[in-house]
């Protein structure tokens, strides 16, 4: 696992790395569950965005809206800029001196979820501005670290392996919605053992975990 060296970042204050990482409560998410519920029109919408994210600059969800509204208005670089700024503060709060993750994100807590997408998304910017290398390796963190894999970095470490230029535009398994599961799930059983390197040790761990009965059911899901 590695990044290119342009995308490493670190916390020189933070001497020892995590053992097992959990966020803060955030005030601002409550704010922020109401927005959506109230679904406001998008311009009033990416206003309120920016305010929850001057009022908290370390809740990262807000930076996820705001950049998705702002794409589909065109604004590309006003988008990418604002996730990148997201993603650069959420890596400072969890790694060390060293750049190096916690050992554990545990996407259980709810407290982490916000962390976990938003570094899930700036690894999909990156694929998508062709540094395929620093994309995966970001994903290999997130599996490392929450190996039960809500986000299915899975997916995105073996669409990247097998040469992928996106991994929604290279997989052609919609569904309304999303994508279709147990498709997918199905492609990761069919191809997960060509990289050995990035997923026996996965593999290994699910079957001590859920068992041998178990563990079939579990490479179908996400």
């Amino acid at each position: 696992n590695f990044m290119i060296e342009s995308e490493i970042i670190t916390n020189p204050r933070r001497k020892k790395r995590f053992k097992d990482f959990l966020d803060k409560n955030r005030k601002a998410a409550l704010k922020y569950y109401d927005l959506l519920e109230q679904e406001p029109d998008q311009k009033k919408l990416l206003v309120e965005m920016r305010k929850l994210i001057a009022v908290d600059p370390d809740f990262y969800d807000p930076y996820l809206v705001a950049s998705e509204i702002l794409e589909k208005e065109n604004f590309d670089k006003e988008a990418k800029a604002l996730m990148k700024l997201g993603y650069e503060r959420a890596m400072k709060r969890i790694v060390d001196c060293r750049g190096d993750f916690p050992e554990s994100l545990f996407w259980g807590y709810l407290e982490n979820r916000h962390i976990i997408r938003i570094i899930d998304a700036w690894a999909y910017w990156l694929w998508d501005d062709g540094k395929k290398e620093a994309a995966l390796a970001l994903f290999r963190k997130l599996l490392k670290s929450n190996p039960h894999d809500n986000i299915g970095a899975r997916h995105s470490i073996l669409s990247l392996r097998l040469g992928k230029k996106s991994y929604y535009l290279g997989l052609k398994f919609p569904l309304a919605g999303g994508m279709d599961a147990i498709k997918v799930g199905n492609w990761f059983k069919e191809n997960y053992s060509k990289f050995p390197e990035d997923f026996d040790w996965w593999v290994k761990l699910m079957a001590k975990d859920l068992g041998w009965g178990q563990r079939s059911a579990f490479l179908t899901s996400r």
